[in-house]
């Protein structure tokens, strides 16, 4: 499994992650859980429950990589850490980048 081309401040209109062919099956369902974790964050977001937002940050961060998604693996860093410091501002960002890699990732299966 390769790592992504861009950092995340640098992600083209449309970010590549490179994910091996082993996992083809088990994308769909990695994607659909990652939706999850996106419409969760936005509830949490809404209720400022920070330990939800860290936890999915966390989880985020620990899966992401294993699958060729990285960067979001770095905005579950980003936001888990924002979480802990109770940082609307950087939380709200890192939900946004989010939100906008899954819309625009492009899958290259290696």
């Amino acid at each position: 499994m390769s790592d992504f081309h861009q950092k995340p401040n640098q992600l083209c209109e449309a970010p590549l992650a490179e994910v091996d062919s082993i996992l083809t099956g088990l994308l769909p369902a990695f994607l659909k859980n990652r939706r999850t974790n996106l419409n969760e964050l936005q509830e949490a977001f809404i209720k400022r429950d920070y330990l939800k937002i860290q936890k999915i940050g966390h989880i985020l961060k620990g899966i992401s990589g294993s699958y060729g998604f990285s960067i979001m693996g770095i905005y579950g860093s980003q936001i888990e850490e924002a979480a802990s410091h109770e940082d609307l501002s950087g939380i709200q960002r890192e939900i946004s980048s989010i939100k906008d890699y899954l819309n625009k990732v492009q899958i290259k299966f290696i």
